[in-house]
């Protein structure tokens, strides 16, 4: 299963805002971090998140369980871990 941590911070409030909206995520907050855990890959399109491309690349800073299959300027996919 699949896990993107984010720093529960004004900055990444975008891509939370979305995640939860989507409603295929599960979505937790603790400790000052946003836990967002899927059954399957985690996608976010960063134009659907207004976040800057400064900020944007930061996105897996606080950490993530599973692999990531694409990161570029326009999206971000964790899938989960092979094995």
């Amino acid at each position: 299963m699949p896990v993107l941590y984010l720093l529960d911070v004004p900055e990444f409030s975008g891509a939370v805002s979305l995640l939860e909206r989507e409603g295929a995520y599960r979505v937790a907050r603790a400790n000052g971090y946003v836990r967002i855990e899927s059954d399957t890959d985690i996608v976010v399109e960063r134009a659907k998140t207004n976040m800057n491309e400064a900020v944007w690349f930061g996105l897996t800073v606080a950490g993530f369980d599973g692999a990531i299959e694409e990161f570029n300027s326009d999206r971000l996919r964790i899938a989960a871990a092979a094995g």
